[in-house]
């Protein structure tokens, strides 16, 4: 199945955004494999690279993440999300809290979490699947 690339340049850390996505390329991935991380129509899919090691051990530098933009609203807690703050994309885990803000965290021990309120964070979809290194 065809998905195309977007250049988020997602940075683990953060990433400036300033323009928002940019459609690059398509690629091919097997259509069973998909099914397997998604049932979303391939349309709805996207994947990028990611940027930093602010989400190690779940995601390295240079990971390809699958991004599954119908989903995008948080509706699972401790799920990893493309998010965007302040045009700033990101790949991290997302809680919502009771107050309605939103606490963003990093796999990496290392990285303190975040608060998102008042509608500062964008969420462009869940990541469903990834492609990396060893």
């Amino acid at each position: 199945m065809a998905i195309k690339e977007v250049d988020l340049t997602l940075g683990l850390g953060g990433s400036y955004i300033n323009d928002g996505a940019v459609l690059e390329t398509t690629r091919y991935f097997p259509a069973a494999w998909l099914r397997e991380l998604t049932r979303t129509d391939p349309e709805h899919l996207v994947f990028a690279r990611t940027k930093g090691d602010s989400m190690k051990p779940t995601l390295s530098d240079g990971d390809i993440v699958i991004i599954d933009l119908a989903k995008n609203a948080i509706r699972e807690q401790d799920a990893v999300w493309a998010i965007a703050i302040a045009e700033f994309g990101m790949v991290k885990r997302v809680w919502a809290n009771p107050d309605g803000s939103y606490k963003i965290k990093s796999d990496n021990p290392n990285v303190g979490s975040e608060t998102a309120v008042d509608g500062e964070m964008f969420v462009l979809g869940q990541v469903v699947g990834k492609l990396g290194k060893l």
